[in-house]
Order: structure tokens, then C-alpha cells, then sequence
């Protein structure tokens, strides 16, 4: 049974700008989110198949707000015959908080097979973890800082340093 990892809820409760937990329903510690705080929930599978992942809401304001974006987006699916994957990525990172410019580059470039890029930089910011892109690194950077409003500490600092000499990277 996998767990809700810690840090990624220790984000959720202190960030508000973190409206969303994506994890799976039968993950340790989703039974305290869901019936001890009450926090608002919904089945939610990126692709609408059946499954036990559940994206819970800081509160029903928000979730409602979700719905409805994601009801948007499946109108123009309905009438184009197809899933929007771009679209619901751009969604789902932005209710996860992730930077926008990441979550961009990550479902353009692989749902459109612009050459996604290979190499990817594991982000690990006070407990949200994200992929990071030599092409969006410094934006990520600063939207991190601007959004949450806490420095890069010097173990974010090193471990982005040893990723960067790792791919070669200068920035």
C-alpha cells in the first residue's frame, strides 16, 4: 500500500497556493484528509478510466471551480472527438501548483511529439515535486520564489547543482 508522501501534504496544509493533492484512495493518510478534516474529493484519472486516484480540494469552492474547468475542456473533447491532453495537464498542474511554465513544456512537448526533451530536472521545492526542463529552469525558479515566497535553501541549491553538472548544463 503506498503512502501519501509526506512532505507533499506537509505542502498541501501550508500552502495556499497548492489547491489540489493528487494521490490514490487507498494510500495511508488519504482516510485522515478525507473523513477526520473533511476535505472535498473526486475520482480523478487524467485520462477518465476507472481507477483509484482522487484529487482532494482544500474546499469546495475549489473543487467545484475544477469541475467546472474540466467540464470546459470536455466540451471541445466531445465535440472534437478527442482527449485534450495538453489541456488537462495545463489544468492539473495548475491546481497542483506547479510552475505554469513546466507543466507547459511537459504536455506540449510530449502530446504534440515536438521532441520532448530527454532530459528532465527533478524539482524538489518544500515538499512539491515537479519536473523541471533546462528550456524553463530559470522561469520555474522564479515563479517558485514569487508564488510561495520562500528562498531556495542551500540542500534545493546543491541538489539542482549536482542535476545541472549531471546533464551537462550551464545556466
Amino acid at each position: 500500500m503506498n503512502a501519501i508522501v509526506p512532505c507533499d501534504l506537509s505542502f498541501f496544509y501550508n500552502f495556499e497556493n497548492k489547491l489540489a493533492l493528487f494521490t490514490n484512495r487507498l494510500s495511508k493518510g488519504v482516510d485522515i484528509l478525507l473523513n477526520k478534516l473533511m476535505y472535498p474529493y473526486i475520482s480523478f484519472d487524467i485520462i477518465d478510466q476507472e481507477r483509484d486516484q482522487i484529487l482532494v480540494f482544500k474546499n469546495q469552492k475549489v473543487m467545484n471551480d475544477f469541475k467546472s474547468e474540466l467540464e470546459y475542456i470536455r466540451t471541445f473533447e466531445n465535440e472534437a472527438g478527442c482527449l485534450d491532453m495538453p489541456k488537462r495537464h495545463l489544468l492539473l498542474g495548475k491546481y497542483l501548483g506547479f510552475p505554469p511554465k513546466a507543466v507547459e513544456y511537459f504536455s506540449h512537448e510530449k502530446y504534440q511529439m515536438n521532441g520532448f526533451s530527454p532530459i528532465n530536472i527533478a524539482m524538489y521545492y518544500y515538499g512539491l515535486v515537479f519536473a523541471s526542463y533546462p528550456e524553463t529552469l530559470e522561469d520555474d525558479i522564479r515563479w517558485l520564489q514569487n508564488t510561495y515566497g520562500k528562498p531556495f535553501d542551500r540542500s534545493m541549491i546543491d541538489n539542482l547543482t549536482e542535476q545541472l553538472k549531471m546533464h551537462e548544463i550551464s545556466v
